[in-house]
């Protein structure tokens, strides 16, 4: 059962049977992804879940969100669900926020959500498809960015005189939650009841105050799934919940694989060895590269990718081989120092697919299979352009990438061959 679900068998139940959960958490966080603009503004103006929810689905439809190829398509789909249920419909959205600017590479969107007259969960949204949110997301490796600063003011200027509250988001979001509690108004920071940071990264070193850490951390809470890479960025010790997912790998960073038992979610044991392997590249990474080469170095890659235009996550997708090996071009045309950088993060990625190769092939080959024939063809040619670009770089890497490609394009063209075989042997029939 995911959160989903959980509105499903859960929803006739007010928060006066059953109290604010966690699960209540994630889905408030999650409905931030769903874009209000038009139907609630920022003056304060009260609009309740179902409305907000009929208003959507007057201009969208269901079939629309199920085609969609965004990472983010079912917040609509949750906030549809949430209208229908005693639980949530008359719960009210208000001050709502959305900005995307390219220039400065912002992405920033944050509403109110009340559950009654004496408590309120301020959702922050996490990373949506833009390239200009996954840009500004890397940014937060190396500088205080430009949501982060909105999502300060934002909290100074809207939580003023509402009384006690929680905050909350997912990956993004949770950052900007818990970066906006740290560095808020002393008087609002007294009234956060709460800070849910789901699957969000930290704050990086040079941003972090221990002081101020230190004021809040009694009242914070981050939740991860079993494979958390992006929970687990710049990690503080903390209270944390570690949950299971119907997910694999990255994956399990989607919210609604949360796998949700009554009004709690399945709880793990431990974050995945896989996972902590990571974690340690990913930190041997950032301890090796200066502020500095980090900055060049996500700005020349963002830019790259930029200039093939992708400006959305689903457009590589779609790109086709032309657009993606001009992509690998381009990176490998990068100056010595971006090369260079580039180069150790390889190796360092290398490394841990060399340790965990044979726990990511079990876990990833069955996945792969099970998309469509289509993908052979891609992956048969695409890899010819990865591998060139990681030999020079690091021939294991090469050697296995190109062996599991080779594995799932044969597996892919077996089943294809039978399946032609079928479909003539039932047309023969059928001419009979």
């Amino acid at each position: 059962m995911n959160m989903i679900d959980y509105l499903k068998w859960r929803g006739d139940l007010t928060f006066e049977k059953d109290k604010f959960n966690l699960v209540d958490n994630l889905l408030f966080a999650y409905i931030s992804y769903t874009n209000l603009d038009g139907i609630v503004d920022s003056s304060g103006k009260e609009v309740t879940i179902k409305q907000a929810a009929d208003k959507y689905f007057e201009n969208h439809t269901m079939e629309e969100i199920e085609k969609s190829k965004s990472l983010i398509a079912r917040a609509p789909e949750v906030l549809k669900y949430m209208g229908e249920t005693e639980r949530f419909k008359n719960c009210k959205l208000k001050f709502y926020a959305h900005q995307i600017d390219e220039e400065t590479t912002q992405q920033f969107s944050a509403v109110h959500i009340k559950l009654n007259n004496k408590t309120t969960y301020i959702s922050f949204c996490g990373t949506d498809d833009t390239l200009v949110g996954w840009h500004e997301d890397f940014q937060m490796s190396f500088k205080e960015v430009s949501a982060q600063r909105q999502a300060i003011n934002y909290l100074n200027e809207t939580a003023g005189n509402i009384g006690k509250f929680y905050l909350g988001g997912h990956s993004k979001g949770g950052n900007l939650a818990y970066y906006a509690a740290l560095k808020c108004n002393k008087k609002i920071q007294n009234q956060v009841i709460m800070i849910f940071d789901n699957d969000g990264p930290g704050i990086s070193d040079e941003l972090f105050d221990q002081q101020q850490y230190d004021s809040t951390i009694d009242r914070y809470v981050k939740i991860v799934p079993e494979f958390s890479i992006f929970g687990l960025i710049f990690e503080r010790p903390c209270k944390k919940i570690i949950v299971k997912s119907d997910n694999l790998l990255v994956l399990q960073h989607i919210a609604h694989s949360w796998l949700v038992q009554g009004n709690d979610f399945v709880r793990a044991e431990k974050i995945t060895d896989e996972a902590i392997m990571v974690q340690v590249a990913l930190n041997r990474f950032l301890e090796d590269v200066d502020l500095q080469q980090r900055e060049k170095f996500i700005n020349d890659f963002f830019n790259t990718l930029h200039a093939a235009d992708i400006e959305m996550l689903y457009d590589f997708a779609t790109i086709g081989l032309t657009r993606f090996g001009r992509i690998i071009k381009d990176l490998m045309d990068l100056d010595a120092e971006s090369k260079e950088i580039g180069a150790r993060l390889l190796k360092i990625v290398s490394d841990v697919v060399e340790q965990e190769k044979d726990k990511i092939i079990s876990t990833t080959s069955d996945y792969l299979k099970e998309k469509k024939d289509d993908i052979s063809t891609f992956l048969k040619e695409a890899s010819d352009y990865v591998s060139d670009y990681f030999k020079t770089k690091s021939t294991g890497l090469t050697d296995f990438v190109k062996k599991r490609f080779d594995d799932v394009i044969s597996e892919n063209e077996r089943n294809k061959s039978k399946n032609n075989k079928k479909k003539k042997e039932k047309e023969t029939k059928q001419n009979e």
